[in-house]
């Protein structure tokens, strides 16, 4: 069985300029979907900027990467979400060699409110 990379990494950017990156898991993508369900959306083409948001935003809070930030604040403070374009020699290996990601700061991306609430809102993550 050829090898699957069971990692889905992406790379948020912030409004501060610095970056991090999580690995997005199924379980945090079905979180997302069953949340958007439980209030009311519909899952799939209809809202894919939605539903990898909120899976994103479970990574990182799952990783507690951050903390004390709802969903729609921690938004405010995103400026996008996407693939990482990682350089090999700079990314961290496990014991196999194969590449874990890196953040650009010292903080490890975590991060705590700081952000001015949105002029929008999103329903909260329960």
């Amino acid at each position: 069985m050829a090898k699957i990379d069971v990692t889905n990494l992406t790379e948020v950017a912030y409004t501060d300029g610095t970056t991090n990156i999580i690995a997005v898991t199924m379980f945090d993508r079905v979180a997302a979907e069953k949340y958007v369900i439980t209030h009311g959306g519909k899952v799939g083409n209809d809202s894919p900027i939605l539903q990898n948001s909120y899976a994103t935003y479970y990574a990182l809070r799952r990783d507690k990467q951050i903390t004390g930030i709802d969903f729609n604040n921690w938004m405010a403070t995103v400026v996008a979400l996407g693939t990482p374009d990682e350089d090999e020699s700079e990314a961290e290996k496990d014991e196999d060699g194969d590449s874990l990601g890196k953040s650009s700061d010292s903080s490890n991306g975590r991060m705590t409110a700081s952000a001015e609430p949105p002029a929008y809102s999103v329903p909260a993550l329960a």
